[in-house]
């Protein structure tokens, strides 16, 4: 069948080439044939909210009926007088049973920003069915727009302009694809820059992160082979402005991270707020993965306070990693745009352990 094919290509794209990975790919056939949609719309029309107007089946509520968009709209259809049912209605079939057969708590969706309006059809369908309609949560993204040779294009059926996401990885690769697109909120359309997106220097945010991450596996090589761990230090010794930002930011990586869960703002790891570095470029920023500061391991007191700043720049910058699921090469030479699909942060997480309050 096309829709076996048509699935069979969205995993091939978006789990081998992209790495996100589904428990469950779910066809609304199945809930068609079984008789659910039908039973679903049998218990909307036990609650009196469904009224057939021609042969052809509407969701028809006061909230419903002042949500329409013009006086030409005739209402919410679910079925057709062919008997062909709509989006709208297998929609709500399809919430219904994750809520209450699947015994889904918190049904968290993620749609595009031209979906506002079926939005509030579902936070309108639900509480017909008896469902508390919190337990419905969307986060609408807007929509990516591609710089290419500083020309800005915009995506659409209207233009005939588009480019597949099997097109973007093959491009840049995987990392930078994640990275880019987390750079902005939800709320925001996103800018896609290919030239900076190819680009191996510290203008290219992941290149920089990435860089900063293999430079402090490399710190951790060399301090095991020399013997170095950060029992013992000094802690009064890390008084450099580097240092002490680094510590900050450390201590208020935890805080972020419960913000990032409460808000669904993922974009948080990457991107600049309150005046305040994002995490992962401020511990890219730190002397360890700073390209332009030596890492003080040979000076007097260096041997001393190196390992603790690196081990808990590591962890941070591991976690902050793997929160945006991107790579971290444990090897210089492995930071490439375009290449980055690989390496491991194995090197840094399993490393000394820092303080809990850091970790």
């Amino acid at each position: 069948m096309a829709i076996d094919w048509v699935v069979a290509d969205a995993q091939r794209v978006i789990t081998g080439k992209f790495g996100i990975r589904y428990d469950t790919w779910f066809k609304q056939s199945k809930f068609i044939d079984d008789g659910y949609l039908d039973k679903t719309i049998d218990a909307l029309r036990k609650r009196g909210v469904i009224v057939e107007r021609d042969g052809v089946i509407f969701f028809e509520t006061p909230e419903a009926a002042a949500l329409r968009r013009d006086q030409t709209d005739e209402g919410w259809v679910l079925v057709d007088k062919a008997g062909d049912p709509k989006y709208l209605a297998t929609d709500i079939a399809y919430h219904r049973l994750c809520l209450e057969e699947r015994g889904v708590d918190l049904k968290l969706n993620v749609w595009g920003a031209n979906t506002q309006y079926h939005l509030q059809q579902m936070k309108i369908a639900m509480p017909a069915l008896g469902i508390d309609p919190s337990r419905l949560e969307v986060v609408l993204y807007q929509y990516v727009r591609f710089l290419k040779e500083g020309v800005l294009t915009r995506m659409g059926r209207r233009t005939g302009e588009y480019l597949l996401l099997e097109d973007v990885l093959d491009a840049v690769g995987a990392d930078v694809t994640r990275f880019f697109l987390l750079q902005r909120s939800a709320d925001s359309p996103l800018d896609f820059d290919f030239e900076l997106a190819v680009q191996q220097s510290n203008d290219n945010p992941v290149y920089y992160v990435q860089y900063a991450h293999a430079r402090i596996a490399s710190i951790f090589r060399t301090a095991a082979e020399r013997g170095i761990t950060p029992d013992g230090a000094d802690l009064q010794l890390l008084t450099a402005p580097g240092e002490r930002e680094m510590i900050r930011l450390v201590q208020k990586f935890p805080e972020l991270l419960s913000e990032i869960e409460e808000h669904r703002g993922v974009h948080l790891l990457p991107r600049r707020r309150r005046g305040q570095r994002p995490a992962l470029e401020g511990a890219s920023a730190s002397r360890a993965g700073n390209p332009g500061h030596a890492a003080p391991d040979t000076a007097s007191h260096g041997s001393q306070r190196a390992p603790v700043d690196v081990t808990s720049t590591a962890r941070m910058v591991a976690r902050a990693l793997g929160r945006a699921t991107l790579s971290g090469p444990s090897d210089t030479g492995r930071c490439r745009p375009g290449g980055t699909r690989g390496g491991s942060s194995a090197s840094l997480r399993d490393g000394p352990r820092p303080s809990a309050r850091a970790a």
